[in-house]
């Protein structure tokens, strides 16, 4: 689940976007590696300067999350037996 914290969306350079957290995992297995590869297409993946938490926010994944936040805000779960609660 993408969150602001150590699970943000981070975008790779193969278009796919992976948690910063799981980035960490993977960069963390070949640590002497300038590269590491996407878990989802298998690209290598340049570490950036700053590593993995230098990539790129997922501004797409960004503003989906920020819409199913607004939304869920704006219903109203209501009783079906207590029209007016």
């Amino acid at each position: 689940m993408y969150d602001g914290g150590e699970h943000t969306p981070k975008l790779l350079p193969c278009s796919h976007t992976v948690c910063l957290h799981c980035l960490s995992r993977i960069a963390a297995q070949v640590p002497a590696s300038p590269t590491f590869r996407c878990p989802i297409c298998r690209e290598n993946i340049t570490v950036p300067r700053g590593g993995v938490a230098a990539l790129p926010p997922s501004f797409l994944v960004n503003q989906l999350l920020d819409l199913m936040a607004s939304q869920r805000r704006e219903v109203v779960p209501k009783c079906s037996v207590h029209i007016t609660q």
